[in-house]
């Protein structure tokens, strides 16, 4: 029972310590920004289907989606959005939902 008690005040004391640790790692964690509808990354080109309308993006952490660092496929919603890319190349990208789906609305070279 005591050990319950000093666990209830460890939490009552730290609580608030972590919920202003989470919010300054959201600021400075993520190279991404959001609209209400789309959110702008950075990432990596690992691989590209012109045919498919497919990209392969290493990309960090974006937190407007809870997702974290990674390599993953992503639709394109204008295929032709990847002419002039490849592998290896460092790029923005915007994403959007569209119904249980995220897709890339518009990706180019990073300056």
């Amino acid at each position: 029972m005591n050990g319950i008690k000093t666990l209830f005040a460890l939490l009552i004391l730290f609580a608030p310590f972590g919920a202003f640790g989470a919010h300054n790692m959201a600021d400075h964690g993520s190279h991404s920004a959001h609209t209400q509808n789309s959110v702008v990354s950075e990432g990596e080109i690992r691989g590209a289907n012109l045919e498919a309308g497919t990209v392969l993006l290493k990309h960090g952490d974006i937190e407007a989606l809870n997702m974290r660092g990674m390599t993953m496929q992503f639709s394109v919603k204008d295929k032709t959005a990847l002419s002039g890319l490849k592998t290896g190349d460092r790029v923005v990208f915007t994403l959007e939902k569209e119904g249980a789906d995220i897709v890339v609305t518009d990706i180019r070279r990073a300056p």
